[in-house]
């Protein structure tokens, strides 16, 4: 009986992180105006896009610490997609979908394969 309670007990707490609320953390000052969060409950980061450069497929990014507003890095980043069927950096706040410290991913759109800035 105890077994099934613990399971029936694990379940439901999974679901309830899962629909948790994600809020982005407070804007502190080190932190441009404009930049945006990309996050999930269990952080995330500030990005603030300098320029967007289209024909060559590159953007200068500038990344924050979303707890302590450090810079993590800022670089001209390139647009990396594994087939030909490429993606158009037009909106990165609605298509970054997570940085793992070296490359920022990218949502992937309709059929097209997931791309990310390298």
């Amino acid at each position: 009986m105890r077994k099934i309670f613990l399971i029936l007990f694990i379940i439901v707490s999974s679901c309830n992180v899962s629909s948790q609320k994600v809020e982005k953390p407070k804007k502190l000052k080190s932190i441009p105006e404009n930049a945006f969060w990309i996050g999930g409950v269990d952080g995330g980061n500030w990005y603030y896009v300098e320029y967007i450069h289209l024909h060559k497929k590159s953007a200068k990014i500038s990344i924050y610490n979303d707890q302590s507003g450090e810079l993590i890095i800022s670089k001209k980043f390139i647009l990396v997609c594994e087939s030909h069927n490429q993606t158009v950096i037009k909106n990165l706040e609605t298509q970054i979908d997570s940085f793992d410290g070296n490359r920022i991913y990218l949502t992937a759109e309709n059929d097209k394969q997931k791309c990310y800035l390298h």
